[in-house]
């Protein structure tokens, strides 16, 4: 009986993925922070050792705290949405227009980040949008009635998750 090479590729995968879950656990790692890291990108375990190390040093600080209850905000809201597609001339709001604006620069100063492997200093630039997505959620309605409007908020939310899953599914954490 032949097996589908891809088909092995995927159970050999899978099977190296749990030692490395196992691995972490025995490191004395939580397992929701370990997935958050693996189930986004399990190619470079050195990698993923330090990102799940920073994440678990990070969590305890109340910056992050602050960060994962924006992820949740966020993700409640774009339910799977993938259309990343943002027009300015629909922003109705100042701190839409703020939120874009800051979103883009941080998007810069993350990926110069995770290129050069500082990620504890790719989370202190994601801390920087905490303030500025309270803000947002608290003035305005994305689900607006006009769909056009609607549509680009979740695109810009959207944006700001994917920002968020560089390196690691953050809304995986408990």
């Amino acid at each position: 009986m032949k097996t589908d090479r891809a088909k092995v590729e995927t159970d050999v995968l899978d099977f190296l993925k749990q030692r490395i879950i196992n691995v972490f656990t025995d490191m004395k790692y939580r397992k929701d922070v370990i997935l958050s890291v693996l189930d986004k990108d399990a190619d470079n375990i050195t990698n993923a050792l330090e990102i799940v190390r920073v994440i678990t040093e990070k969590l305890s600080k109340d910056k992050m705290q602050a960060l994962l209850q924006a992820v949740k905000r966020v993700s409640n809201i774009m339910k799977g949405s993938k259309d990343v597609t943002i027009k300015e001339k629909l922003f109705k709001n100042d701190i839409e227009k703020t939120l874009y604006t800051e979103s883009k620069k941080v998007e810069e100063e993350a990926e110069k980040a995770i290129k050069e492997k500082e990620y504890a200093d790719y989370f202190e630039k994601l801390f920087t949008l905490v303030p500025t997505i309270d803000k947002y959620f608290d003035t305005v309605i994305v689900m607006d009635e006009d769909k056009s409007v609607r549509d680009n908020r979740i695109g810009q939310l959207t944006y700001i998750m994917n920002l968020f899953d560089r390196i690691a599914y953050l809304n995986k954490l408990d």
